[in-house]
């Protein structure tokens, strides 16, 4: 009689079909997951830089019609030299401002004097264009030949004051509202533009106030300032007898 054969129980596959489905389908959702990942990553990093790019952008000055005609009017070189504080409020909008000028047009070149770092420059400056002592903050349009405007910064800001608050003690606040470079920088090189100026003369030797002095109640410096920003060259006589100077205007 045969021995029986033994009968060995069956065990179950190493793989079964429904577990490698759920494996591959896992897989798939995985791949698909991580290219969704990607594809929101470059999303937002494009989108960032793209924000990046119009802040950027907005800091800006945009300049108007009539400032970019006048540049590109222009047919001889200007120098803006910007005798200023850095620590100024108006400085970094000056600076902006004249970057701005000098990308529209070729012709402007920008020239930054820390007239407190560097004074003996400042100071060549300040006699090279009659300016006093004491003069800062400001900026001086050059188109050669004794041509110049300069524009104070006492006149690129419009203010905002409670004048009925100030008065009754309650507010002090003077607060700055809108920056009006770009009208007066534009309007300085416009006048620049213009024919050639006139001549004016002060007469000396009298006891008269000195044009070149910038003494509050006796120079006449702010006057001659005044003059060439209007395309005036200012001159001095002193033989009154011999009667005015024939170039005078």
């Amino acid at each position: 009689m045969s021995d029986p054969i033994t009968q060995l129980p069956s065990l179950p596959p190493s793989y079964e079909p429904g577990r490698r489905w759920s494996a591959g389908f896992n897989s798939f959702i995985g791949v698909v997951a991580l290219l969704a990942i990607l594809v929101m990553v470059n999303y937002l990093a494009a989108t960032r830089l793209q924000w990046r790019y119009d802040w950027v952008s907005a800091q800006r000055p945009q300049l108007s019609p009539l400032t970019v005609a006048t540049l590109g009017g222009l047919t001889n070189e200007v120098k803006a030299i910007v005798l200023f504080d850095p620590s100024s409020d108006l400085y970094r909008h000056v600076k902006g401002l004249l970057r701005e000028y000098s990308l529209q047009s070729p012709r402007i070149s920008v020239q930054l004097v820390d007239y407190v770092r560097d004074a003996t420059l400042a100071t060549a400056i300040k006699t090279r264009y009659g300016l006093g002592a004491n003069t800062g903050d400001l900026v001086i349009f050059d188109a050669g030949g004794r041509q110049f405007r300069t524009v104070d910064d006492s006149e690129m800001s419009t203010y905002d004051a409670d004048v009925k608050g100030m008065m009754a003690g309650k507010n002090q606040e003077i607060r700055r509202v809108a920056f009006r470079g770009e009208a007066l920088f534009t309007a300085a090189l416009a006048g620049l533009s213009e024919a050639s100026g006139t001549r004016a003369y002060f007469l000396r030797g009298h006891g008269e106030n000195d044009p070149s002095s910038d003494d509050e109640r006796n120079g006449y410096s702010r006057w001659v300032r005044l003059l060439a920003e209007k395309n005036v060259e200012s001159r001095v006589f002193t033989h009154l007898l011999a009667g005015v100077p024939e170039e005078c205007s």
